[in-house]
């Protein structure tokens, strides 16, 4: 397996984001809730020694105190989708890893964002026997699939929560990989080749359990990925050359 592009900044930014976010509301609410403190002794130093009832002192300190539990949360919710986006790092880290078995005859691109595309595309797998929009998912717990539908039931949680759809997500990405080949191959892809783009959902962690009724894409656990791609079988096959012009297209129109 040969890697054209390894792990770009996609996720790194976006994780990035999240910590200067909460970063950025813990101070703010330490701020607010010292400011809130300082005009509450106040008040109370007013009310025992002069008798003084500062209404509008109280009303501000109250004000500051809600407005230090508002920014607290925002900082908690930060943390949280910080957490979810290097999470999601170490899972796409573990396919690319895993994806060292496969050999030279493959070509990998990770973590792609092609221009003009609405996300980025974890990986890409160009091989002699197809090419494959690889989804990454990184969640753990009860992981329910019916059609284009999802669900997750985290263990120690009676709640069951929607998924935004990998399976649409990677439909999508290979959608658009498809677009961009067709509207920009040369003649070095042969005329005769479909170019479709195949999808594959994978999920990482081992604490997953997948429970699928009719999924529209392949689902499967990191273990099974090499095997799947190697035993895949397309009515297309690309000569290396084929497959070296393919990768150009998609590096030459990327972010």
């Amino acid at each position: 397996m040969r890697v054209l592009k390894s792990h770009g900044c996609y996720l790194t930014d976006k994780m990035k984001h999240e910590k200067r976010g909460a970063i950025y509301n813990k101070v703010f609410y330490i701020i607010l809730l010292i400011g809130s403190s300082v005009l509450l002794l106040e008040f109370l130093h007013d009310l025992v020694f002069f008798g003084d009832q500062n209404r509008l002192l109280l009303a501000i300190s109250i004000g500051f105190f809600a407005a230090s539990f508002i920014v607290s949360r925002r900082g908690k919710r930060h943390d949280i989708q910080g957490l979810k986006y290097q999470k999601g790092m170490m899972g796409e880290a573990s396919v690319a890893d895993a994806l060292k078995k496969l050999d030279d005859s493959y070509l990998v691109i990770n973590d792609l964002l092609i221009k003009d595309g609405s996300g980025n595309i974890d990986h890409i797998i160009l091989g002699p026997n197809g090419i494959f929009a690889v989804e990454t998912k990184s969640l753990r717990g009860d992981i329910g699939c019916n059609g284009d539908e999802w669900t997750r039931h985290a263990k120690g949680s009676s709640s069951v929560i929607n998924l935004e759809s990998p399976s649409l997500q990677v439909k999508r990405n290979a959608a658009a990989i498809g677009q961009l080949l067709h509207s920009a191959s040369t003649g070095d892809i042969g005329k005769r080749k479909n170019l479709f783009v195949d999808c594959i959902v994978v999920f990482t962690d081992p604490k997953a359990h997948l429970e699928l009724e009719r999924p529209t894409v392949p689902v499967l656990k990191l273990e099974d990925l090499c095997n799947y791609v190697r035993h895949f079988r397309s009515d297309d096959r690309y000569s290396s050359k084929e497959l070296e012009a393919i990768a150009k297209i998609l590096l030459d129109n990327s972010k």
